[in-house]
């Protein structure tokens, strides 16, 4: 029984070594694995294609019938850039990430086959993979910290002529050629403003009316477009006109006026129809006071212009 069970051990041990056959780079027995495009190979992929993508043709590689499989591994300066999955007789490369041209336009890395039997064998190809430039849409600078596409500018009214409203409208170009920008005003009042066709800069083209808008907001809208020559971008600026104080109120009866009231009418009373002004500038709230030497005869109301009998 003893006996019968060591031998059962045995056979298991021989079996397992067969299967997991160990080896080094002493081996003296070699097949003949190899890659078929040899110590190197090129791969271009587009900047900024997705994660998951095959960049060109699989590796492929040439083997004898001697091995029972076949292991790849990935290594090398940019190895971690990248994955790969098996295909019949090679590896794929594929992107892990989207890649940048303006960061990094070229990578390297090796692909080692490695094959197991009795006897083993092993080649490496080193890949050079280009990344090729794409030319990218600008994007406009308030939009990246904004994530919007609604930009503010304000002024007053009544600014002179050919007058900054505040900082350009800026774009930034991805492809690194911000210089190269060209800038141009679209939309319903555009003909009332101009742009720095290099800069983006907006400027008054005409004095704007705070008083012209009926309702709130008392704004204009136009549209910046920017693009590098291919491609192009638009993006929409309101610009808020501030109200100035210029106009000074005037008394609807003019500089001078009447009012009547009876004897002994009681204090608190109204003396006729308020003596109200107007102002031009439109959203101004107007105050009264009285002039009045004996201020304790008469009041005004501060809102309206009533005038009152005090006593």
């Amino acid at each position: 029984m003893k006996r019968h069970v060591l031998t059962q051990k045995i056979s298991v041990f021989i079996i397992t070594a067969f299967l997991c056959v160990s080896y080094s780079t002493h081996a003296v027995a070699h097949g003949n694995l190899e890659f078929t495009e040899g110590e190197l190979a090129i791969r271009e992929i587009s900047e900024n294609t997705a994660a998951g993508t095959n960049i060109g043709e699989p590796l492929k590689y040439s083997i004898g019938e001697i091995f029972d499989c076949v292991r790849i591994s990935l290594h090398g300066p940019d190895a971690q850039a990248f994955d790969f999955v098996r295909v019949y007789k090679g590896a794929q490369l594929r992107t892990k990430s989207a890649l940048d041209y303006e960061t990094k336009d070229t990578y390297e890395v090796q692909v080692t086959a490695v094959g197991q039997s009795i006897i083993w064998d092993r080649d490496t190809i080193t890949v050079t993979i280009a990344v090729t430039n794409v030319n990218e849409t600008p994007v406009f600078s308030e939009e990246i910290v904004e994530v919007s596409h609604l930009v503010h500018r304000s002024i007053p009214e009544n600014t002179p002529v050919a007058v900054n409203i505040g900082p350009p409208v800026s774009a930034i170009d991805p492809d690194g050629s911000d210089v190269n920008l060209i800038y141009s005003l679209r939309g319903h009042d555009a003909g009332m403003f101009e742009i720095d066709t290099r800069t983006g800069q907006l400027r008054t083209k005409m004095p704007l009316d705070y008083e012209a808008f009926d309702s709130d907001p008392r704004s204009y809208f136009v549209e910046v477009e920017v693009s590098d020559g291919i491609v192009s971008a638009k993006t929409e600026v309101q610009i808020d006109v501030t109200p100035v104080n210029e106009f000074t109120p005037m008394f609807i009866e003019g500089e001078a006026t009447t009012r009547e009231i009876h004897e002994d009418t009681q204090s608190g009373s109204n003396i006729g129809e308020p003596v109200s002004a107007t102002d031009m500038d439109a959203g101004e709230t107007l105050e009264y006071s009285l002039d009045d030497a004996d201020t304790r005869t008469f009041e005004v109301d501060g809102r309206t212009g009533q005038l009152r009998t005090k006593a």
